[in-house]
């Protein structure tokens, strides 16, 4: 059963578990980020890997600003290769069992660490080692949860990853502070070690996660798919073949499947103005550099005129070029970027093919949800009609849309 109902589209608590489990993956990479900056000041590791003047004296122990910078810089290096290669191991494996390697890739990272004696070299590999499964949870993470969460809360689930990755880096510093002064080589493999907990957390709990719809749809897995989708939205198993709400999702999920299919895109894609992809590349990367020198400004003194800056380019970023998705199916999102008439700062008005407002497609998705689709003016299910979907985006293709004639009225 759905746990509750948004705007009449039913959630069950899977959604809400998915997007706590999953986020651990974002856990996973606050923690690794915040741990080296006490690590590299503990007694202990200076003594074994720093260059000292009197051997086995902290005091006289010192990192250069290389080697620092190495230990330091080989975690991102492997994040950003890991990055790279996590959406071919998701698409490849599956979003949930991708997450389970790319887990024990970061297990084997940790292993490699705290396993180091007093070659820094090791200790450097072994974090490369776990950034490559950072990296890659970090692409699997936020599009599992963007293709399984219900629309109307995808947003907010999707953001639980970085909510938790603030979290990572909090808890490590906690756990540094309070093992700095433990003596040996306890003070840092025990904040390494650690480390441990959190991928095995990812691992056991999405494994009773349901996969991606989108996936398994891609996959030639209807069946699986429709079963996913019902236990997102806690549509019963009973009703996962009656459910007017779900056949409208299913439907929709497989029309893009096919669209994409007949596409053939690759990485090369993403840089092409076609459907406005490099638009959307672009908005990405201008938001998210913004996003990190807002972050990296905060850590000195002029950088509230930097915090100043980045916050008015936000903004006028944001109203200008970020189109309104709410209430909106990934599908839909597709289609409202590619029609020509939408624009950014009317994008809130934009509803798909079939629907006259946002405030129409909600109140089908909630009748819809009540198993019976009536519209504003009493209209029942024999008003299901199909659209074409060549008007938004020019390919051509129709799907089953609840929808209703234009001689309707509110």
């Amino acid at each position: 059963m759905a746990l509750f109902y948004m705007h009449g589209v039913p959630v069950g608590y899977v959604a809400i578990l998915l997007a706590l489990v999953a986020s651990m993956g974002g856990f996973i990479f606050g923690y690794d980020t915040g741990q080296i900056s006490d690590i590299l000041l503990m007694d202990d590791f200076l003594v074994r890997f720093a260059t000292c003047s009197t051997p086995g004296v902290a005091s006289t122990c010192h990192f250069s600003t290389a080697r620092a910078g190495l230990i330091v810089s080989l975690l991102s290096i492997g994040t950003l290769v890991g990055a790279l290669l996590g959406a071919p191991i998701a698409d490849f494996l599956g979003r949930r069992y991708a997450m389970v390697v790319e887990c024990i890739l970061f297990i084997i990272g940790v292993i490699i660490q705290i396993t180091a004696t007093n070659a820094w070299q090791q200790f450097g590999m072994g974090r490369w080692v776990s950034g490559l499964g950072v990296g890659a949870l970090s692409a699997a993470v936020p599009m599992y949860q963007a293709e399984t969460a219900p629309a109307r809360l995808r947003g907010t689930l999707t953001a639980t990853y970085q909510l938790f990755i603030t979290f990572g880096i909090l808890v490590a510093y906690c756990i540094s502070i309070g093992t700095r002064h433990m003596p040996g080589a306890g003070s840092w493999r025990t904040v390494v070690g650690i480390g441990f907990i959190w991928p095995f957390i990812l691992m056991c709990g999405i494994i009773f996660m349901p996969e991606s719809p989108r996936w398994l749809a891609s996959h030639g897995r209807p069946k699986e798919a429709r079963h996913s989708l019902a236990r997102s939205h806690g549509i019963p198993r009973d009703q996962e073949n009656s459910d007017p709400f779900l056949n409208a999702k299913v439907e929709e999920v497989s029309t893009s499947i096919e669209h994409e299919r007949r596409i053939c895109a690759g990485w090369i894609d993403c840089f092409r103005p076609k459907h406005k992809t490099l638009y959307r590349t672009l908005l990405v990367m201008i938001v998210s550099a913004c996003m990190f020198i807002l972050g990296f400004s905060t850590t000195w003194a002029p950088g509230i005129w930097i915090l100043t800056a980045c916050n008015l380019v936000g903004a006028v970023i944001v109203f200008f070029f970020l189109y309104e998705s709410s209430d909106l199916s990934l599908e839909s999102v597709d289609l409202m970027y590619n029609d020509p008439k939408c624009r950014p700062w009317t994008s809130r008005q934009w509803a798909p093919p079939g629907y006259r407002s946002r405030y129409d497609l909600a109140q089908q998705n909630k009748a819809a949800g009540a198993n019976k689709v009536v519209g504003p003016s009493g209209a029942d299910e024999s008003r299901i009609e199909k659209v074409d979907y060549g008007d938004a985006n020019g390919i051509g293709t129709s799907a089953t849309s609840t929808a209703f004639s234009s001689e309707d009225e509110h």
